[in-house]
């Protein structure tokens, strides 16, 4: 299907020849983002969690453009990785309801402070430079202050409260595992000196 795509936009003169290496780029990461957003949704379609789970994707996706954490090294792992983490988010979704009130209040902010303190992280094979951790920072928070100010909002709303609810635990730990790995990092680099 890429391909044909790159052919007719050759074809038709809308790209040319010396811009196929970054259009195919391009096409590449769309059908992948394709592939994994319809495993997302499928994965809420089949649990009967569609609209929970739309709603993770929209404010999980929103909030880890600007703040970052773990990134997979291949594409395989990372196909793996997004399952992984939709059926935690469905399980999620059945378990957060049973929680107490405040006990559900204090870990949603929790996993607020650690995306406000540890937002963005950089992984390996996705480094940041200094500008770029000020933008994304200022961004990723603007973002958590919309999704809280969303959250409050629609705190009746199971389906919305429980899909940003999901996307702040799931983001928390992912910038917690980049973090706590480049902590033992820098233990391990100084025991060496």
């Amino acid at each position: 299907m890429e391909e044909r795509i790159k052919r007719l936009l050759l074809e038709t003169e809308v790209i040319k020849t010396d811009e196929i290496e970054l259009y195919s780029y391009g096409l590449d990461l769309l059908v992948k983002k394709i592939v994994h957003i319809t495993i997302i949704l499928t994965i809420g379609v089949i649990t009967g969690k569609f609209g929970e789970v739309l709603f993770f994707l929209l404010a999980y996706s929103c909030i880890r453009e600007y703040s970052g954490g773990y990134h997979a090294k291949t594409e395989a792992g990372c196909c793996i990785c997004s399952i992984i983490v939709t059926v935690s988010v469905v399980t999620m979704i059945y378990l957060l309801p049973r929680l107490n009130s405040i006990a559900l209040q204090l870990f949603l902010l929790i996993c607020a402070m650690l995306i406000w303190v540890l937002s963005p992280q950089d992984f390996y094979n996705k480094p940041l430079d200094v500008e770029e951790v000020v933008i994304f920072r200022k961004k990723a928070r603007k973002l958590l202050t919309i999704s809280a100010m969303i959250l409050l909002l629609t705190y009746s709303n199971d389906v919305l409260f429980l899909g940003i609810a999901c996307s702040w635990i799931v983001q928390a730990v992912m910038l917690s595992t980049v973090a706590a790995k480049k902590f033992f990092q820098n233990i391990k680099c100084k025991e060496r000196i």
